[in-house]
């Protein structure tokens, strides 16, 4: 009797210690045994190639899940792109990593237990735009480049050998026989063109509308309009 006790005493024992060392091993494994916060930023930057000066908007979450360890998620911006980092809570592990503007494509890049995750070379550069390469002209075969239409407009701003819009509101004045004193809402507006260019000088009188093209190089008056003014 006295030996059934013992043996029955001696098996509890077992049982309380083994039960005490696989508490004691979850407990750890849920709080200390993990890598912390600034640990995981840590990988989560090596893995993305930046340091924490180039990003921003910096978050960090433990996960603890039912079913496998402990993870990291570990999420940045940097130059407008999101990164998300997943780690393995006890073993600081990558366990899926994403970054715009990398070969990854935006999406999620998953690692296999054991793999190494391989470490970007360099932060992504954002990429030059690319300029509009300029149209050229089609060569004709056998003769020169076509030239663009003759009425295609050209900018509105005079040369050094076109008169003035002064010279080109006097020149209209002189021919209608009347003074700058006499009319009002006068408008010159310069219009070239690619093998001529002309002032388009407006303005009436109390009677009279005046439309008049005065040639921007000699001042010759090309076309007169008048019209009673209503």
């Amino acid at each position: 009797m006295k030996k059934s006790v013992k043996i029955l005493l001696a098996v509890l024992a077992v049982v309380v210690v083994a039960g005490g060392v696989l508490l004691g091993f979850l407990l750890g494994r849920g709080s200390g045994s993990t890598i912390g916060r600034e640990e995981a930023l840590a990988i989560a930057l090596e893995q993305a190639g930046l340091s924490k000066s180039d990003v921003n908007d910096i978050d960090i979450e433990l996960e603890r899940r039912k079913n496998g360890s402990p993870r990291y998620e570990v999420d940045f911006e940097y130059l407008g792109a999101d990164y998300d980092c997943f780690i393995d809570a006890v073993t600081g592990q990558v366990l899926a990593f994403s970054g715009e503007g990398r070969a990854l494509g935006g999406g999620f890049q998953a690692f296999a237990p054991g793999q190494n995750a391989p470490v970007p070379a360099g932060a992504p550069a954002e990429a030059p735009a690319e300029a509009p390469a300029a149209e050229q002209p089609v060569q004709a075969p056998g003769g020169d480049a076509p030239q663009p239409p003759s009425e295609a407009p050209a900018p509105e701003t005079a040369t050094a050998d076109m008169i003035t819009r002064e010279e080109a509101l006097a020149a209209a004045l002189a021919d209608a026989g009347l003074a700058e004193t006499d009319v009002y809402d006068i408008g010159i507006e310069l219009e070239r063109r690619i093998s001529s260019a002309y002032y388009e000088v407006d303005f009436e009188t109390a009677s009279t509308e005046y439309e008049y093209d005065v040639d921007a190089f000699t001042g010759e008056i090309l076309r007169n309009h008048t019209e009673p003014n209503r």
